[in-house]
């Protein structure tokens, strides 16, 4: 038997430094300031769209 395991709300991980990291990225490529890991958890729960949007201020 497979199996695939999704994880998105943090309960099996802790995966806010892999968000902030790849928010980092992000932001880096576009000149835009980046947010820090402490910053991350305030932001999650109203899925990626809302994240990027309130990561970046649109």
């Amino acid at each position: 038997m497979q199996l695939i395991i999704f994880d998105l709300d943090g309960t099996l991980i802790d995966s806010k430094y892999d968000l902030a990291n790849a928010l980092k990225i992000t932001a880096l490529s576009l000149n835009y300031p980046y947010i820090s890991a402490n910053e991350i958890p305030a932001l999650l729960g109203d899925g990626a769209g809302i994240l990027v949007a309130k990561a970046f201020g649109l």
